[in-house]
């Protein structure tokens, strides 16, 4: 989607996803930023990453599907996505993530995704790169 396509309520959502992580030190380490404030059109309206030391974190914003993209890779090469389905809790989910940003491991990954879990209940897990099921309980899901 291009940026003058989309609706003052998508600008605000990827603005305040912006800013939030931004101010946690995420980094934009791909050029579709710049291209979205040049108008290109874009399957993701913002990229940002964060290293960890036990994980990398990956936020994709779809403006064209209301949704946020986390996606966990781990230093020993594991990795999972979450979709998260945008509501009027985008700033607590965000204040969520980036309290455990700098925390998230291999063995607690779970406590994390229960937190999200409790602000948002429109979570998907990836189960093959690109479809997706209703996360309703982590624990089930990891049995």
């Amino acid at each position: 989607m291009r940026k003058t396509e989309m609706s003052p309520q998508q600008l605000a959502q990827r603005e305040l996803i912006v800013e939030t992580l931004g101010a946690a030190g995420w980094q934009t380490p791909t050029n579709e930023n710049e291209m979205f404030d040049d108008d290109f059109w874009l399957t993701r309206e913002a990229v940002m990453s964060h290293a960890g030391q036990a994980v990398t974190l990956w936020m994709f914003y779809r403006a064209d599907q209301n949704a946020m993209y986390i996606q966990f890779e781990f230093s020993d090469g594991s990795m999972f996505e979450l979709k998260l389905g945008i509501d009027e809790k985008l700033s607590e989910v965000l204040q969520a993530i980036t309290s455990f940003q700098n925390q998230v491991t291999n063995s607690n990954y779970r406590d994390h995704i229960r937190t999200l879990m409790a602000l948002n209940d429109r979570i998907y897990v990836s189960v093959d790169g690109d479809n997706f099921v209703r996360l309703t309980d982590v624990k089930k899901a990891s049995e």
